[in-house]
């Protein structure tokens, strides 16, 4: 199972930058927009066909986001420039507990749309398996996804709950820039941002469902911040969480920062994909508030990862 990389969809806590939940809809300059790059051509012909609902591969083409080829580096499509700006800002997220400016940093830069499109393609197959899992249990009319990047799953969930009102935040300014962007291009009336840290970030009123897919939640999660993140949820409500654990070690830590008289697990699923001609697979976990809900205990948790480890190991189905 793969560590987790710099170009995972989020990895930390430490990234969030706060802002107020309204004037989710102000836009960014022109000048601004200009400066982060141009949509990718595969981008702009994706956004040009509204005649039939889109399916997640045809979706994630509408950000740039294709399968990139077996084994090759999604990097090697930078400039020389870019490349070199990327290699440093890694290496200062790679640190056991890079500082926050660095992480921020690191997803400025990545979110330019162009610059996006390479680095997201190296997981394409991951990103469409996380997208199919959270897709398939949404619930309610008010959802949050939490640290969305630029929207490339956020927008899926706002197409595929018409209905809802779909809320994506994350720490980078940048990215929600961007994110708001592709909203507007794929004409998503449903679908809200907001450039908000986790530790700050006031909702105007509860959610149904709250996404994490390697947003805040990883092994290292302050437990005051899931309680937190709880506090965001209606009593009857679901979090879906995919995190980037990718040892029985990271997953015990995880579980140790559960407070289990009020957070249930209600089942742990797991997510095989291909990445740069690797086979990878995360962990997904469906939670919920434990009271009124019947949760699997931390010892079936823990013999649960270790089979689902062993079977992805030996090759076998994980469905």
């Amino acid at each position: 199972m793969p560590a987790t990389s710099p170009c995972a969809p989020r990895t930390s806590s430490t990234r969030r930058r706060a802002e107020a939940e309204p004037g989710y809809n102000a836009r960014p300059p022109a000048a601004a927009c200009a400066a982060r790059g141009p949509f990718p051509p595969t981008a702009r012909a994706a956004m040009t066909d509204h005649t039939a609902p889109p399916t997640l591969r045809d979706h994630l083409l509408s950000f740039g986001i294709r399968p990139a080829a077996s084994g090759g580096a999604p990097q090697a499509g930078l400039t020389p420039k870019d490349a070199k700006r990327l290699a440093q800002l890694g290496k200062a997220l790679a640190r056991a507990r890079p500082r926050q400016a660095d992480v921020v940093a690191f997803y400025e830069f990545v979110s330019r749309p162009d610059i996006a499109a390479l680095i997201h393609s190296g997981k394409a197959d991951a990103i469409r398996a996380t997208g199919e899992f959270v897709a398939a249990r949404l619930a309610g009319t008010r959802i949050l996804d939490v640290g969305c990047n630029i929207g490339y799953l956020t927008s899926w969930y706002a197409r595929c709950r018409p209905a809802a009102e779909v809320w994506g935040i994350d720490a980078s300014p940048s990215s929600i820039d961007v994110a708001r962007r592709f909203a507007t291009r794929l004409g998503l009336a449903n679908l809200r941002y907001a450039s908000s840290d986790g530790q700050r970030y006031q909702p105007t009123a509860a959610f149904d469902t709250l996404v994490d897919t390697q947003g805040m939640i990883d092994a290292d999660i302050d437990p005051a911040l899931l309680r937190r993140m709880f506090g965001w949820l209606q009593p009857e409500g679901r979090l879906l969480c995919v995190p980037a654990l990718g040892t029985l070690a990271r997953f015990e830590s995880f579980l140790d920062r559960l407070d289990f008289d009020a957070v249930a697990v209600l089942s742990l699923d797991w997510l095989p994909f291909v990445a740069q001609g690797e086979r990878g697979v995360y962990p997904a976990l469906v939670m919920a508030h434990a009271a009124g809900a019947s949760g699997l205990p931390r010892a079936a948790l823990v013999d649960a990862y270790q089979r689902g480890v062993l079977d992805f190991r030996r090759g076998r189905s994980l469905a």
